[in-house]
């Protein structure tokens, strides 16, 4: 049987690399990863596994349109923190959309190719009305409009998957518990109430891959143009400190010291604030779009068994880095 090739953007990354995981277990397809450097231990370890590793540049569109050659499938994906470090994140909403381009329009001249899937989130300037702009969320959504505006054939191929909180972002400086020493307590300090609930993808790294499978065996649902909800549950900020809470016996306490005080505390995380302020002020809401009904796990069959939940995924990660 000859099988179908699946080219993944960023294989050795967390969404790429949950999409090549999911793949290598479906004997319909070959898979070709696209990275930076094929030299790389996790680039070399993928190899080994049977995937044909190829490098290419996302900022240079000739390359990428190589690496797609011959794709039946493409999972397009792109890093905002990759950009941030080159760019400052005032640059790196520019520098992600020009990637997201590149992409696309790759994808777009790519004569074999059947289903484009590309990791997106919702415009949050579009909902708030403007008054709030998350760079990474502007980016994403904007790519979405160039494909739907201007590349019309590949969005008659294109399904958008919008990918929802990384319950890991719990590691990341400005958002990991603290100690304090005086109460002897765990502390995480946040610009929103711990009310503020948020859409959990669970796993970044196990359940990408299976909303990606799920969607390409089933283009009659999920195509022309249709969009996906990459979620497992809906829990609160406070709740998630709970969790982190009870899986590491930490005696944890969520403190909202509010927009300008998390500011002065992380200068340089004006975009997680951003984000944070606009899950809390439009809730279920946050990840929508005018005339769009998200497909969920349930629409595309995926077996919730299969799915690893934010306690799970919070499990692995803490005893894999305790501190």
């Amino acid at each position: 049987m000859d099988r179908k090739l699946v080219v993944v953007v960023g294989a050795t990354g967390q969404q790429g690399g949950s999409v090549v995981k999911a793949s290598l277990h479906d004997n319909h397809y070959s898979i070709r990863g696209v990275t930076r450097n094929v030299t790389s231990e996790t680039s070399r370890a993928l190899t080994a596994q049977g995937v044909q590793m190829v490098e290419a540049d996302l900022d240079n569109a000739d390359s990428v349109l190589r690496a797609f050659k011959g794709a039946y499938a493409i999972f397009g994906v792109t890093d905002v923190a990759e950009q941030a470090r080159q760019h400052a994140i005032s640059g790196a909403q520019e520098a992600e959309l020009r990637q997201a381009t590149n992409i696309a329009n790759a994808a777009a001249a790519t004569p074999s190719l059947q289903h484009y899937i590309w990791s997106t989130i919702p415009s949050a300037q579009a909902i708030s009305n403007g008054t709030i702009s998350v760079p990474h969320f502007e980016s994403k959504a904007n790519a979405d409009e160039y494909i739907l505006r201007h590349l019309e054939p590949l969005a008659q191929k294109s399904t958008f998957l919008w990918v929802g909180y990384y319950p890991s972002n719990i590691m990341a400086p400005a958002m990991a518990p603290t100690f304090h020493a005086t109460s002897g307590k765990y502390v995480w300090l946040s610009p929103v109430a711990g009310t503020t609930v948020v859409s959990s993808i669970g796993s970044q790294k196990d359940n990408v891959g299976l909303f990606v499978c799920a969607i390409l065996r089933q283009p009659l649902l999920t195509l022309p143009s249709k969009y996906v909800m990459a979620a497992v549950e809906q829990l609160s900020l406070g709740e998630i400190i709970e969790l982190y809470g009870e899986l590491t016996g930490r005696d944890t306490r969520f403190v909202c010291v509010g927009p300008t005080a998390f500011h002065e505390l992380f200068p340089m995380w004006d975009a997680i604030r951003d984000m944070l302020l606009f899950w809390q002020a439009h809730g279920d809401g946050s990840f929508a779009k005018h005339g769009v009904v998200p497909l969920t796990s349930t629409e595309l069959s995926i077996d919730k068994a299969e799915l690893v939940t934010t306690r799970e995924s919070l499990k692995t990660l803490l005893q894999k880095d305790p501190e």
